[in-house]
Parts: structure tokens; sequence; C-alpha cells
């Protein structure tokens, strides 16, 4: 067995032993400041690729998605999910820094096998305020993804509140980025699905804004 084998067997067995079949997506915030403007981020989280593209339709009116792709799948043991969200926000800043609030709805579906196949729905709806600064060189922000999560699968269904502060640091220049997310995400009722409730996000990759 090489150590890759040995690595995604032992995380394997980690995450389905804890039933863990929430994988939360990082925050994106793009702190927009005018119309017309795109946003574009794709990276690597702590479980799997993620891609958030954002655009403003107007000075105060944005749309955004989120997009979460993992494979970690053999013929004998394994998990993947494919999830998505999408949310219409406003902006709006200060005279010191700019704001945004999203709201939104996600979906998507989460893969286990073991002896058998199995399949955890995942429904969210959410609202997103964040706050920051940004400028040609740098942005830095704080956010907090609040709502309500639904977990189905085996014949079981949980609903929980979900928790999910975030902080979110670019550096680079004009229109590309490195950019890093650090977070936290909670579920506090999610105890048939989720043994561990409080769980770290991270991730990081090129963020383009155009």
């Amino acid at each position: 067995m090489t150590k890759k084998q040995l690595f995604l067997l032992i995380l394997t067995f980690s995450l389905m032993s804890c039933k863990t079949t929430y994988f939360p997506t990082s925050n994106h915030t793009p702190l927009f400041s005018g119309k017309r403007q795109a946003d574009i981020s794709l990276g690597i989280s702590k479980f799997g690729y993620e891609l958030q593209p954002a655009y403003s339709l107007s000075k105060t009116i944005a749309v955004q998605g989120n997009l979460l792709y993992i494979w970690q799948m053999t013929d004998t043991s394994g998990f993947a999910t494919r999830y998505g969200e999408f949310a219409v926000g406003y902006n709006g800043k200060t005279k010191d820094f700019l704001y945004e609030v999203y709201g939104g709805f996600g979906r998507g579906k989460n893969y286990f096998r073991s002896l058998t196949m199995d399949t955890v729905k995942v429904n969210k709806y959410f609202i997103q305020p964040a706050i920051g600064l940004r400028d040609d060189f740098f942005l830095i922000s704080g956010s907090t993804k609040i709502g309500i999560i639904q977990l189905a699968g085996n014949s079981a269904t949980n609903v929980s509140p979900v928790i999910e502060p975030n902080a979110h640091l670019r550096l680079g220049y004009k229109n590309i980025f490195f950019y890093t997310t650090m977070g936290l995400s909670y579920l506090p009722f999610g105890a048939d699905f989720v043994d561990r409730h409080l769980r770290l996000i991270f991730s990081a990759g090129l963020s383009f804004r155009f």
C-alpha cells in the first residue's frame, strides 16, 4: 500500500466513523463597490475543490454562486459530494468600510460507500452579512453565514440551525490575488448525522477581479 492510499484510507475512515455527512463551503465576500464588476475565486478547501463566481448587476445588487466538488471514491469505500449555492445580495459602503448582505439557498448530495452506497441530501437556506476593506492590493473581510440546514438520508431527516463565521484575506494586484479563508461551521442540532458539530473551514487559491 502506498502512502497516498494509506492517507486516503485513514481520511475516509475518520470521516465515515464521525458520520460527517455535511461538508461546509467557505464564505465568498466579493465586497463590490460598483456595477458590472466580476469576482471569481478558484481554490482548494479542506474538503475538496471550490468555484465561487460573483457579479454585481448594479451599484447595490449582486449575485453569487458557490460550488463544492469532492470525489474520493473507490469500488469498495470512500466519499464524494456535489454541492452548490446561489445567493442575491445588497452592497453598500460607509466612509471607512464596504459591506454586503446576501440571502440564498444551497442544495447537494453526499455519497458514502462501505458495503453499500449511502446518499445524504443537503438543503440549506441562509443569510450572509459581511464587512471589510478592499483596494488594489488587498481585501480583508469578516462574514457569518446563518441559516437552516436539512440533512436527509437512511430513512431519517435532521433539521438544524447552522452558523459559519469566516475570516478572509487576499493579497495581489488589481486583477489577480492569492486568497485564504478560515472559519468554523457549527450545527447545534445535527447529531443524527454529524457526531462532532464544530468543524474547521479552510480554503486557499486564486481570485480574479474584472
